[in-house]
């Protein structure tokens, strides 16, 4: 019995964290889609913009090699240089 219950809990656990990252996988594209439209349309000076645009570059490299919560942070970085709110 104890044996059915530790199973179905590494399961259950197993289970959301597969949910989590998977939703943390489809934020990405997201953020950094966002991200290059507000640099598209920012009057920010172009070195300011070149250092975005790095972030963005790099936030998208993040998120190719599956690692989702370092390529939210990177974006939501640029977006707030940007003076994008969420």
């Amino acid at each position: 019995m104890l044996k059915k219950l530790f199973s179905a809990s590494v399961l259950g656990a197993v289970t959301l964290i597969f949910a989590v990252s998977t939703a943390m996988a489809f934020q990405c594209p997201g953020l950094i889609r966002q991200a290059r439209e507000a640099l598209g349309k920012s009057a920010l000076a172009k070195a300011d913009k070149d250092s975005i645009e790095k972030m963005v570059a790099e936030a998208q490299d993040l998120h190719g090699k599956g690692q989702h919560q370092a390529s939210i942070d990177k974006v939501n970085e640029a977006l707030k240089m940007l003076g994008v709110k969420k």
